[in-house]
């Protein structure tokens, strides 16, 4: 398991129990928020492509 800050462009990662490859990432802030790391993900299985976001909490498996 792994931060989310860990996520670069062109990694693999498991989301919802399928490999996603990170088509693209940001790292945002909103105010006095915590941040998050904003991903556009393709599913390698299915090719379909979702916008997803992660908190500073979250745990990402590689």
């Amino acid at each position: 398991m792994a931060s989310p800050n860990e996520i670069r462009k062109g990694r693999v990662i498991v989301y919802q129990g399928a490999p996603h490859a990170v088509l693209e990432m940001q790292h945002r802030t909103q105010g006095r928020q915590a941040g998050f790391v904003q991903t556009t993900l393709r599913n390698l299985r299915s090719g379909t492509t979702t916008t997803t976001k992660f908190r500073s909490t979250d745990n990402i498996e590689f």
